[in-house]
C-alpha cells in the first residue's frame, strides 16, 4: 500500500475498527493484556 492508500484507509476507518485491526494484528500473548 501508498502512503496515500494508508492515509485514506485510516481516515475513512472509525476508531473501533482500527483498534479491531490493531488488535488481530498484534501477536498474541497469553493472559490479560491491557489496552488503556
Amino acid at each position: 500500500m501508498s502512503l496515500e492508500e494508508v492515509e485514506e484507509y485510516l481516515r475513512s476507518s472509525t476508531p473501533e475498527q482500527l483498534l479491531t485491526a490493531y488488535s488481530e494484528a498484534r501477536p498474541q500473548r497469553g493472559g490479560m493484556t491491557r489496552f488503556f
